[in-house]
């Protein structure tokens, strides 16, 4: 039997259960098959842990069993500790946080334990760099000038909106405008569901509050055109692989201070 490199280990001997809740708290948790696979293919480093997931209605679920072979071969090719759990309506349970949220998700099948990822660190990069060197645009309205004042200028855009803001009529119908902006002009474009932690980046410790719309933020190119970003390079390839599965507005979590 192949001996695997323990690369994740439960902290202090913690139990799967503390350590999926202690994930999950820290937005490092991943659920679902799909949004397993994604992860995997475009952020393979930022995997640390995986849980399998499978009761006996599923043994015979052949689709469901081929995504496992798959997955446990990117594991073991990437040294990658995984486990199966036979009950997944507790796993549901617990990711869920029971209660009225045992259903949130219905995909407990595969569940990523990751680390900080990597596309989140090159984000936070991209956007000091900018912040810098005076090439970040802050705000919908900010941007939304900068668009259609100097849409050549423009080299990222960033899109944010937690829980409190999806059902922001307003707020959406900018999104969508910003986004329909981007795609025609090949402008590459993510999606950031942590506002707070998107605002503590561009304020800084000693400017906290400073920009309070931090929904759209635009990374503009350098007025000298002599300019590379090794952060933003990789944020462009991210964004290149994800309209390669067809995610046209990819998502990245940024991890806590």
């Amino acid at each position: 039997m192949r001996r695997l490199r323990r690369t994740a280990q439960c902290p202090h001997g913690a139990s799967l259960e503390e350590a999926l809740l202690c994930a999950q708290d820290n937005d490092c948790l991943t659920v679902g098959v799909y949004e397993s696979a994604k992860i995997m293919n475009l952020d393979p480093d930022s995997v640390a842990f995986c849980v399998l997931a499978a009761d006996e209605d599923f043994e015979c679920d052949i689709a469901l069993q081929i995504h496992f072979t798959l997955i446990q071969s990117f594991c073991f090719d990437n040294e990658i500790s995984i486990v199966r759990v036979g009950n997944t309506q507790r796993l549901a349970q617990i990711v869920g946080g029971g209660g009225d949220n045992a259903g949130r998700f219905e995909d407990a099948h595969c569940l990523l334990i990751t680390m900080q990822s990597t596309t989140g660190k090159a984000l936070k990069e991209a956007l000091m760099s900018a912040q810098s060197e005076d090439r970040l645009t802050v705000g919908v309205y900010e941007s939304a000038m900068i668009m259609n004042d100097d849409p050549d200028s423009v080299a990222f855009c960033v899109l944010a909106a937690d829980e409190d803001f999806e059902c922001d009529i307003a707020l959406q119908i900018h999104f969508t405008l910003i986004q329909s902006f981007c795609f025609d002009n090949e402008i590459s474009i993510v999606r950031v569901g942590n506002t707070q932690r998107l605002a503590q980046i561009v304020n800084g410790d000693k400017k906290a509050g400073r920009f309070e719309d931090t929904h759209c933020l635009l990374i503009m190119n350098p007025t000298d055109g002599s300019w590379e970003d090794p952060a933003l390079e990789k944020l462009h390839l991210f964004c290149q692989d994800s309209r390669a599965m067809n995610d046209w507005l990819p998502e990245i979590s940024l991890s806590e201070r």
